[in-house]
């Protein structure tokens, strides 16, 4: 929620007059104390550095989920009642990151890459 509030907060400044800032464009359901904090936090070098790094990684888009916009809870469920079985975590993993176009995960792929170079 919070990421979707800085890119809701974002637009209002490209919306807005020349000089807002993201302080200036506060939502009506957000305390100004509580305002404050998260645009304090959303200027963080710690903040900045993650994201940055964040950005980085979905670029690479090695390890997406392929459940689409279905819940966890809901697919893991509908694969227990199809398996009867309770799933291990590692199969759970491998199920919702299968990749479509080739054959097993990309943590099995890569695991087959590295036995192969030796």
């Amino acid at each position: 929620m919070l990421s979707w509030e800085l890119g809701q907060a974002n637009k209002r400044v490209q919306n807005s007059v020349p000089g807002t800032t993201r302080r200036d464009v506060k939502p009506l359901h957000i305390q100004p104390d509580a305002w404050d904090a998260l645009c304090d936090w959303w200027d963080s070098p710690k903040f900045q550095a993650a994201s940055k790094q964040n950005k980085k990684n979905r670029k690479r888009k090695m390890l997406l989920h392929t459940t689409g916009a279905k819940p966890y809870v809901i697919f893991r469920q509908e694969l227990e009642k199809k398996e009867k079985r309770m799933l291990t975590l590692v199969e759970f993993f491998d199920a919702t990151h299968e990749k479509k176009n080739q054959k097993g995960t990309f943590w099995k792929l890569q695991l087959n890459k590295g036995q192969d170079r030796q």
